[in-house]
């Protein structure tokens, strides 16, 4: 007779969707053997004592019940007596072990026989099953090994009890930005977390007919250890206005076969996206199963402009990690001497010892200099790091606010004298940038970086915060070229002044 677990989070969870475990128990509804039984409804004068309205009823089983005074029982089929009532006496039968006649506190109001013959006539077929009083499934839910909340719900009409945890989860994880300068990986610290949960019942327990909330003992759950990702996908994923994917989750981003080429980095960007000859770049990638193996390395193939291959160099990244997800640097600034001037475009994919594990992305090497070149990373929906260069033209505005305090002036005043005094000057540039010519392609991708809720501007070696304001446009310049024109803020005041 315990609580039962129906089904658990997948192994890695977008933090954003539902993130549900979900029970049944034996308790509630009480399905448990020897706890329900087919009875009647009866009044004390069939057991040769007068009844008047009012009096406690009479419940008859036709075969015993383990209940004792103070026990709840649930009555159904009972006409207007259907519900929960309290035992209030034992009349047949041993307290807490084979009861066959009780009372319950709850009082006769309906003549059932006659006007004249109140009740006479029971109530029969009635199905009466203990019940367990204020029953709720309760769930301990440890982060990274850390006790975080405790949980508790009710019976729903399924007779489930659901617990979902996504909002809670979403408040421990963020963002992992590798160092512009990295020329390996990180392990992820606040893209990914674990989780796991311990599960208990709780419900009154009787003593000397006093209702005693009482919470039963945990089960530990931690061998089912799940990780949470800092992702947000759709349910409805629209693709040229027809439906893409349903129910979309992070099934695609891992994988326990090996080898497996299909296998995708946490990104959506096109599978060849162009890259500045001194830029960086980051790609997220789930370990899945391999998680607590060695020999992850990291595969770039460079090519010369004819598309012959240069070199395949092969970097470790993890030797022995318990670590769920890598943060993989692979732009031209972190690659060091694997880039030479012959390199036109190189490869990135994952590889486990020799086998390949995922999805191959393709930077396609642009030396053009611009007039204007700005680099902005942001948080795809996926969790991982995308970035993009803007070489199209950029405007730059003022957004200024002046507090200002007016005195009166005396009649009797030097000159020159203020009347009006700024209290405080807080001043902030807003930019107009455009994206320049990009594929269709690269539009879908880049609608993430206007969505992102964090986005920076790469200055000097530098991650200046911004914010892409809610100001944007898509322009179309031909079958397969588009232009996004956006605007953004610096995440920070410029000035801010007081007198």
């Amino acid at each position: 007779m315990a609580i039962t677990v129906v089904s658990r989070p997948s192994q890695y969870n977008a933090a954003y969707l539902p993130v549900e475990y979900v029970f049944t128990s034996d308790k509630s509804p009480n399905v448990i053997s020897g706890e329900s039984a087919t009875g009647s409804l009866k009044s004390a004068d069939n057991l040769g004592v007068d009844i008047e309205v009012g009096d406690d009823l009479v419940v008859v089983v036709t075969s015993t019940l383990p209940i004792v005074i103070g026990d709840f029982i649930k009555l159904e089929n009972a006409g207007v007596y259907n519900g929960i009532h309290r035992v209030s006496e034992i009349l047949v039968g041993t307290e807490g072990v084979n009861v066959s006649w009780f009372k319950i506190d709850t009082p006769f109001s309906v003549r059932v026989g006659g006007a004249t013959d109140p009740f006479v006539t029971p109530i029969s077929s009635v199905t009466v099953s203990k019940y367990y009083n204020n029953f709720s499934a309760v769930l301990d839910l440890y982060i990274e090994g850390s006790f975080i909340v405790r949980l508790r719900k009710k019976v729903n009409v399924d007779g489930q009890f659901v617990f979902d945890i996504s909002n809670i989860l979403q408040e421990y994880l963020g963002s992992d930005l590798n160092d512009l300068t990295e020329t390996s990986h990180t392990v992820a610290t606040d893209l990914a977390k674990d989780f796991y949960i311990q599960y208990a019942e709780e419900y009154d327990e009787i003593t000397d007919g006093i209702n005693n909330l009482t919470l039963q003992s945990f089960t530990d759950d931690s061998s089912n250890t799940f990780t949470a990702v800092n992702s947000t996908v759709p349910y409805v994923w629209l693709n040229n206005f027809s439906i893409d994917s349903v129910n979309y989750n992070l099934s695609d981003f891992y994988s326990d076969s090996i080898p497996n080429t299909s296998t995708r980095f946490l990104t959506n960007q096109p599978s060849t996206i162009e890259i500045g000859s001194n830029e960086s770049y980051q790609l997220s990638f789930i370990q899945g199963t391999i998680k607590v193996r060695d020999d992850l390395k990291r595969r770039v193939i460079t090519y010369d402009s004819t598309g012959s291959v240069i070199a395949t160099t092969d970097t470790t990244l993890i030797i022995s990690s318990s670590s769920e997800v890598v943060n993989v640097s692979c732009g031209t600034n972190n690659l060091g001497a694997i880039i030479t001037a012959a390199t036109a475009k190189y490869d990135v994919k994952i590889v486990y010892g020799t086998d390949v594990i995922s999805e191959t992305l393709t930077f396609s090497i642009n030396s053009d200099c611009s007039k204007v070149d700005r680099r902005i990373e942001f948080v795809n929906k996926l969790g991982g790091l995308d970035a993009f260069t803007c070489k199209g033209k950029e405007s730059k505005d003022m957004d200024i606010e002046k507090s200002v305090f007016k005195r009166t002036l005396n009649s009797s005043r030097t000159i020159p004298e203020r009347s009006y005094t700024t209290v405080s000057v807080d001043s902030k540039e807003v930019h107009t940038l455009n994206t320049g010519i990009i594929s269709k392609a690269e539009r879908d991708w880049l609608i993430e970086m206007i969505e992102s809720p964090e986005c920076y501007i790469v200055l000097s070696g530098y991650r200046i915060p911004i914010q892409i304001t809610d100001k944007f446009g898509i322009d179309k310049l031909a079958e397969d070229s588009f232009n996004i024109q956006f605007e953004y803020e610096f995440a920070f005041d410029r000035i801010t002044q007081r007198n």
